[in-house]
């Protein structure tokens, strides 16, 4: 008994570890390519496209899967809250890559998963060991010796990101437990169908020919932007929300290479620092973790 339930504990963890680095490296390729649109695009235009391409980006995973059968939304009126919370921070998100460079940007929203740890063990009931949050500690540490809040004038326009923030970790928080009874890609669907309805009744009003290339960055956003957020309910499905939201931080780093790659900005020696100490602190939260499987997978046989 023991030895079965530490087998399927193992690779759920994996794979959920898996899932949420994944979902970072597609949000990192999301913020970089939406600085690369700029203001070439309306917003309305670029979030109708992504969320059609998220619904039929759903339809085939779940065709693939053959399970249209059990199609199912038990709680409909979490998957539209949730829908409409994502078109929230999706508005949030373009809004501030207009006028905050994506390296504030990101090292701001990497707020969000020190949060989702803390509300997870408030409204989830989900147990964090002291360690898990000095380590969460540290790497909030990481992010301020980042974006060094204070060495530079405060712009009014960086509350949106805060914003940005509250409502993603509101965001997280939900899709953590719905995940607990709903099927990771039925509610996946049911998010882009409804930002889908949402923005394609107000994309008549703001529609206006664009470059091809244009159209082209606005479908790596929709990929981009899909994959992860699919990732990001599988991550959940698999582990809990205070297990696989420190991963998230990882976005700094991918960031950071994107930023490097297609703007040439490299981080100052205080910027790698404080990427290090995020990198360490998910490497000692992971082996906290392996800790934590191979206590509990050994506790019933005593």
């Amino acid at each position: 008994m023991s030895s079965d339930s530490s087998s399927r504990n193992s690779p759920q963890t994996f794979w959920g570890i898996f899932c949420a680095l994944g979902a970072s490296f597609c949000f990192a390729t999301l913020d970089t390519t939406s600085q690369l649109i700029g203001m070439a695009a309306p917003i309305v235009m670029v979030q109708w496209l992504r969320y059609l391409i998220q619904t039929l980006s759903s339809v085939v995973v779940i065709a693939q899967a053959r399970e249209f059968k059990g199609l199912r939304i038990t709680k409909p009126a979490l998957h539209i809250t949730r829908g409409l919370m994502m078109l929230v921070t999706t508005a949030l998100g373009f809004t501030s890559l207009r006028y905050v460079p994506v390296a504030d940007v990101t090292a701001i929203v990497m707020l969000t998963p020190l949060v989702v740890t803390i509300a997870s063990a408030r409204l989830l009931g989900e147990h964090v060991p002291p360690l898990r949050w000095l380590l969460a500690l540290g790497s909030f540490c990481g992010v301020l010796i980042v974006i060094r809040p204070f060495s530079h004038a405060f712009e009014p326009v960086v509350l949106l990101v805060f914003l940005l923030v509250a409502v993603g970790a509101a965001f997280q928080l939900l899709t953590a437990y719905m995940m607990r009874t709903e099927s990771a890609s039925h509610t996946h669907l049911a998010s882009g169908v409804t930002g889908f309805i949402v923005m394609s009744c107000a994309v008549p009003f703001f529609w206006q020919a664009l470059p091809l290339r244009i159209w082209a960055l606005i479908a790596v956003v929709g990929l981009a932007a899909s994959t992860g957020h699919l990732l990001l309910n599988m991550a959940f499905k698999r582990v809990n929300a205070s297990v696989a939201t420190p991963y998230l931080y990882a976005q700094l780093g991918f960031a950071a290479i994107g930023g490097w790659l297609l703007f040439g900005r490299v981080p100052d020696a205080w910027g790698w620092l404080g990427m290090a100490l995020v990198a360490v602190c998910g490497i000692a939260n992971a082996w906290v973790l392996m800790r934590e499987n191979r206590a509990s997978s050994m506790s019933p046989a005593s």
